[in-house]
């Protein structure tokens, strides 16, 4: 089992009351009206901060980072697979402060956070920083493979961050150590595992989203860090949203972009905006099922 810590009191509470009975371990047995109340509870919350800190979001700075990591930052960017995973914005080092960050991820693994916080450093020197923002400075998950048939591979991890990457037709001369019943003509390679694991941020107008990275973040605000180093990535259209891949930031723009008030990191720390909440743990899956025909076709 693990405890997440929910984000409640805002719009829309189906999605709260849908969430905890959904996944928490005795959801079923929850009271909807107790749930109901606890949402209005926070809402009122909610409100009060609308109140007094209304347009808290709007024009945070993003400052320099320092001249002593940026080699080391600026390296990670430049690797192959982080270029290509960032291309379709323009992207920049920055530091921002983890108070005036918007989140649209309602829930954070506890759990996780803890094994995020048992490797953290005593002191955090910007080297460290550095390597917690780009991925290198956390622990790796593992990836077990199996085959459930003869075409049917599943790749299982407790790392959220594992996913399908790509699909390509690679020549034989680059791969090396397999050895195939006959004369290869050609290999198509199925791609799994995970991708540059920056913490980003998204700048849409003169707000900035957390994108990735969510729970470093929350370990790092937990910790007592201020400003993290950052990837800025600039959105300068609505068209663009489609791109970022978020569906709930795509459908309820308005609620992070327009909103006087939207829910911030520093929410999950509001006594009041929180709900912990004890869920089954599960592994992330990725399944790949690949097919063949063979058959007969007029020469070209």
């Amino acid at each position: 089992m693990d405890d997440y810590v929910f984000l409640i009191g805002r719009p829309p509470i189906l999605e709260f009351i849908g969430f905890v009975k959904g996944m928490a371990v005795d959801g079923r047995e929850l009271d909807d009206g107790v749930l109901a109340a606890e949402w209005r509870s926070a809402n009122d919350r909610v409100r009060e901060l609308e109140a007094s800190e209304g347009g808290v979001v709007d024009n945070p700075t993003v400052g320099p980072v320092s001249e002593h990591i940026r080699p080391m930052l600026e390296a990670a960017l430049a690797d192959s697979s982080a270029k290509k995973t960032f291309s379709l914005f323009p992207s920049s080092w920055g530091t921002v402060e983890l108070d005036r960050l918007i989140v649209y991820q309602k829930f954070i693994n506890l759990r996780y956070v803890a094994e995020l916080k048992q490797e953290a450093p005593t002191v955090w020197s910007p080297e460290h920083l550095a390597a917690y923002s780009t991925g290198s400075g956390v622990p790796k998950a593992g990836v077990r493979v199996s085959q459930s048939g003869p075409n049917i591979f599943a790749f299982t991890s407790p790392s959220e961050d594992l996913r399908f990457l790509d699909v390509a037709r690679l020549d034989p001369s680059q791969v090396s150590g397999y050895v195939a019943p006959g004369s290869v003509a050609a290999l198509v390679a199925v791609a799994v595992g995970f991708g540059p694991n920056f913490i980003t941020v998204l700048r849409i107008g003169n707000r900035l989203i957390l994108h990735n990275g969510s729970h470093r973040a929350y370990a790092l605000r937990e910790l007592g860090v201020t400003h993290v180093p950052c990837l800025v990535q600039h959105i300068s259209r609505d068209d663009e949203l489609e791109l970022v891949g978020v569906p709930d930031l795509k459908a309820n723009s308005d609620r992070y972009l327009k909103g006087s008030r939207p829910a911030l990191l520093k929410d999950y720390f509001d006594l009041r905006l929180r709900k912990v909440v004890r869920v089954v743990r599960k592994h992330r899956l990725v399944q790949v099922q690949l097919g063949w025909q063979e058959g007969k076709v007029p020469p070209t």
